[in-house]
Formats: C-alpha cells, structure tokens, sequence
C-alpha cells in the first residue's frame, strides 16, 4: 500500500521583485484523468533587456499556444534527454510594445513513484503526479513554462493561481489563500504569492484542514484522513520551530506557515520541502 506524505513551506530571500515573471494562472484539473488545462497570463521582469525573444521549457504533451494576438511560438532546439521529465523547448517572440502574453496549455501529467535509496523508511519521489489519490507538481514537473536567458539562468516567479477541481477536493500552494468556495459542484481556489519563489507548487488531494493563528503567525495544516490529535501535534512543532529558527536567524517572514500530509503517520521535518513516502 502507498501512502504519501509531502509538505511545503514558502520561504525565501528577499530580492528585486523587477527581476521575475509574474504568472497569473487558471488551473483546471481532473484527477481521474491524471488532466491539466491552464491559461497562464504572463509578464516578463521589466528591465533594460527586451525580451522580444523568450526561451521557455515545458512537459511534453502540453502544446502551448498563445491566447494573444502577434506572438510567434515556435518549438526550439531539442530537450536535454538527462531530464527525468519529458519536456520541450519553446521561443516565443513579443511583437513590439507588448508586455504580457497568454498561454493555454493542456494535457496530462502522470510519473511514477521512484524509491530514493539515499533516504531512510523508503521515502520515494516523483517530477508529477495527477491521480484519483492525489497530485503534487513543482518545478521539476514542468507543469508551466520555465524562462531562462543566457546571462541568468532560470529565473525567479511570482504568481496568482485560481484552481478549480472538483467538489471534496482542495488545492494549496506558495502565498496566501484569498479564495476559498463550493459552487455548482466545484471547489475554487485562488492562491497569491507575490514574493519572488524558485518554483510554483501545486499540491491537492481530497483535506481536512486545520489552522490555529499565534503571534500575528498562522499555521495551516492539510490531512487526507481527519485526525485531530495528529493535527494538533504538528501544529505545535511548527510552532516551536518558527521560535527556534526565528531565535537563530530572525524573524519569520511570512504570515502563514503550510504543512500538509496525504496519509500515513510519519513526521515530517522543518523548514521542509516536498517529498513522498511509501510504507
């Protein structure tokens, strides 16, 4: 039997906000179908370079095209085949005085659990995963265009993601949560993140959530199986290790604090980043 677990916290440095692309995503999945469909409003960083020409890389099978008017998208030079993910390269060119683009994207992300050796209790990993279980994209899945230019690489994101699913699921992600309905059989969420991020992460699964606020601090806890004294317990050690790291390296940033578990009973560590565990 698999079980998951996963958790996320949005920390990072602060830096020059002028330097990223700015998405603003409508995400619609469907988890039986392992399906994503998304239109990405994007805008490059404003500064002295130009941007008319704009490398990006993707999952294969997505097949972007643009929503806006003059933009030329192209397949460009072939993936590097070391990546675990498949992916594709694109250039998109920017018509002159155009400062943002829409990309619609769609298809379907599904990669097997692999075992890490290097980890204890057989934690094992994966780039993506859309299924009736659950699903968890980051940056390694390639589920959204990747920018990179020559000088600096892949660069920095932030974000505004609405993500509608079906009713009984949820979805969570970097930022704060602004959105949160039922309607007409389907749950929307709308996630903001407007500090710069290395990545967009998306995880969702059918939660029982959990939330208590300290010292202007909230911290929000997402189980697949309701439990409230395991609820109670990693609210506790999140907060006792927000006061000892903001004891040895400042204050906390943030106004919330995200840790969620799919099943099982392991611990999870802190500041954690994503990864899965079978049992």
């Amino acid at each position: 039997m698999i079980k998951v677990l996963f958790a996320l916290i949005a920390l990072t440095s602060p830096l020059c906000h002028s330097q990223e692309f700015s998405h603003d995503l409508k995400v619609t999945i469907r988890p039986e179908e392992s399906f994503i469909q998304v239109e990405d409003t994007i805008t490059p960083p404003a500064g002295n370079a130009p941007y008319n020409r704009i490398p990006f890389t993707i999952h294969k099978g997505l097949d972007p095209v643009s929503l806006t008017p003059g933009i030329s998208l192209k397949r460009g030079t072939a993936a590097d085949s070391s990546r675990e993910a498949p992916v594709e390269n694109y250039i998109l060119k920017l018509p002159k005085g155009v400062k943002s683009f829409t990309l619609k994207y769609k298809g379907k992300i599904s990669h097997p659990l692999k075992k890490a050796q290097e980890y204890a209790r057989g934690i094992s990993w994966t780039h993506g995963i859309i299924s009736a279980k659950g699903c968890y994209l980051s940056g390694d899945s390639y589920w959204y265009p990747r920018f990179t230019t020559a000088k600096r690489g892949e660069r920095l994101v932030n974000f505004k993601m609405e993500v509608t699913l079906p009713e009984g699921w949820d979805a969570v992600s970097q930022g704060e949560r602004i959105l949160h309905e039922t309607r007409n059989g389907f749950r929307r969420t709308v996630w903001d993140s407007p500090e710069p991020q290395e990545e967009i992460y998306l995880v969702c699964g059918k939660f029982r959530e959990y939330s208590q606020v300290s010292d202007g601090i909230q911290i929000m806890v997402f189980l697949r199986t309701p439990d409230d004294i395991l609820a109670g317990k990693y609210i506790e050690t999140a907060f006792r290790y927000v006061e000892m790291y903001s004891n040895l390296i400042g204050p906390y940033p943030y106004k919330k604090l995200r840790w969620w578990k799919i099943s099982g009973k392991q611990a999870t560590r802190f500041p954690p980043l994503p990864f899965w565990v079978q049992r």
